[in-house]
């Protein structure tokens, strides 16, 4: 009875394997149904999964699934983790954070976090506040807060409001400029009944391909969505570039989904990018530093 039952196991593993393997390489969020399976089931959960379920495998068949999950392992760890180690800093760089604060905290928890002021910092999902109110915090530096999306975006230098793109379903992206560059802060709804393909849609129509630019927010869509390819086509990913530490921001410290992104035209010179997990936030916080 027990080897029929590890026979039986042992195909579905199988197939569940084959099947995994075929979602997150090749059909991956192609379409709204598939987006649902992919998004449920990032890489990470399935090796952990598929590690605790090869041990009830068929003895002949589990060295097999042992070198599927180091395999899948593998192929996880040279996309994912970053070894960048970066120049020493000068007096010129940029500080850059960027955090979705899940709706609890604000800039003075921010900055706590940080350890000190950066010299621009954008947070999404932030505890509402009026801008007169953060105003009366930082009365030497220039602060904006979008009531409706709940984005703050602060600057040791003025802040120039360009334009605020809004999707119908409750995502933004809001273009600015200070210190120099472009920058674009953004915030898709991560609502499961709004396909992230719609959302997508509005924010890459939003980014325009121009020099010193910096787009950085909360894309609720991991780094291998096909979603993405418009702004991977006119941008750099700065972890993938300089980072240091496994890409995937959410959640809780646990290397689960690469949810918030930021992204660099060509001609931005990046130093590095490094994330920084609390139990505060279900989403690691991102600190740039940029030449």
């Amino acid at each position: 009875m027990l080897r029929k039952f590890r026979y039986i196991f042992s195909v579905g593993y199988l197939l569940l394997f084959i099947a995994f393997v075929g979602l997150h390489f090749i059909i991956k969020d192609s379409s709204y149904k598939t987006s649902l399976w992919f998004y449920a089931l990032p890489l990470p959960v399935g090796i952990g999964g598929f590690f605790l379920g090869a041990f009830a495998v068929a003895k002949s068949l589990r060295r097999y699934a042992f070198l599927g999950v180091a395999l899948l392992s593998v192929v996880w760890l040279m996309g994912s983790l970053k070894w960048h180690v970066p120049k020493p800093q000068a007096a010129t760089d940029v500080n850059v954070l960027f955090w979705n604060a899940s709706n609890a905290f604000d800039f003075k928890a921010a900055f706590a976090m940080y350890d000190g002021i950066p010299d621009v910092a954008v947070l999404v999902e932030y505890t509402p506040k009026t801008t007169a109110a953060l105003k009366g915090l930082y009365p030497e530096y220039d602060v904006y807060l979008d009531s409706i999306q709940n984005i703050g975006i602060f600057s040791k230098t003025p802040i120039d409001l360009k334009r605020i793109t809004r999707s119908k379903y409750q995502s933004a992206v809001i273009n600015f400029k200070t210190r120099g560059f472009n920058f674009y802060a953004v915030d898709v709804s991560g609502s499961i009944d709004v396909p992230r393909a719609w959302e997508l849609d509005v924010v890459s129509a939003a980014l325009l391909p121009e020099a010193n630019t910096v787009v950085l927010g909360d894309f609720n869509v991991p780094y291998e969505s096909l979603l993405l390819a418009p702004i991977k086509s006119n941008f750099k990913h700065a972890f993938s570039e300089k980072g240091f530490g496994l890409k995937e921001t959410w959640c809780y410290g646990l290397p689960i989904l690469s949810l918030d992104h930021i992204w660099l035209s060509q001609d931005v010179k990046l130093k590095q990018v490094t994330k920084q997990h609390t139990l505060k936030s279900d989403h690691a916080m991102l600190k740039m530093v940029l030449e």
